[in-house]
């Protein structure tokens, strides 16, 4: 089933906020914290000794560890969302057609808001949808790469 015009913006909309600011956010941070120790008064020991630790590497085996966070941000994103588009097999309520929902919803008010009475609704995920979260975090990430 093609996305209605309403999801396919709804759905680039979070694919693009997950892209900048979970992915390149997170190995953005990651890289800050290994390249310059962490930030505080009293950071915790274990960050101090990891950041000591790549500071002493060479050149090149800075960059495989940059590389090899990338890709552990890449597959933790990825596989998570696999589990919302109902890829990893199963139903997640056992014996029961079920599925995990992801939707944009708008409010006339935070009142409305704190009742969970949306204005509009609108799904990101699921099995009709004719692409899954997890082809388009790839493609999103491939466009950014070139």
């Amino acid at each position: 089933m093609e996305r209605l015009p309403e999801q396919l913006t709804a759905t680039t909309d979070f694919i693009d906020r997950i892209t900048l600011r979970a992915y390149e956010g997170a190995i953005r941070d990651s890289r800050k914290l290994l390249e310059n120790g962490p930030a505080g008064r009293k950071p915790a020991q274990e960050l101090v000794s990891l950041h000591q630790w790549f500071s002493q590497l060479a050149k090149d085996d800075r960059e495989q560890v940059h590389r090899a966070v990338r890709d552990a941000v890449e597959a933790a994103i990825f596989g998570f969302f696999v589990v919302l588009d109902g890829a990893s097999g199963g139903w997640p309520v056992e014996g029961e057609i079920s599925d995990f929902a992801l939707y944009r919803q708008s409010y006339a008010d935070y009142d409305a808001e704190k009742a969970d009475t949306p204005t509009t609704r609108v799904k990101i995920n699921g099995l009709s949808m004719s692409e899954d979260l997890h082809d388009l975090f790839m493609l999103a990430i491939q466009e950014r790469q070139q």
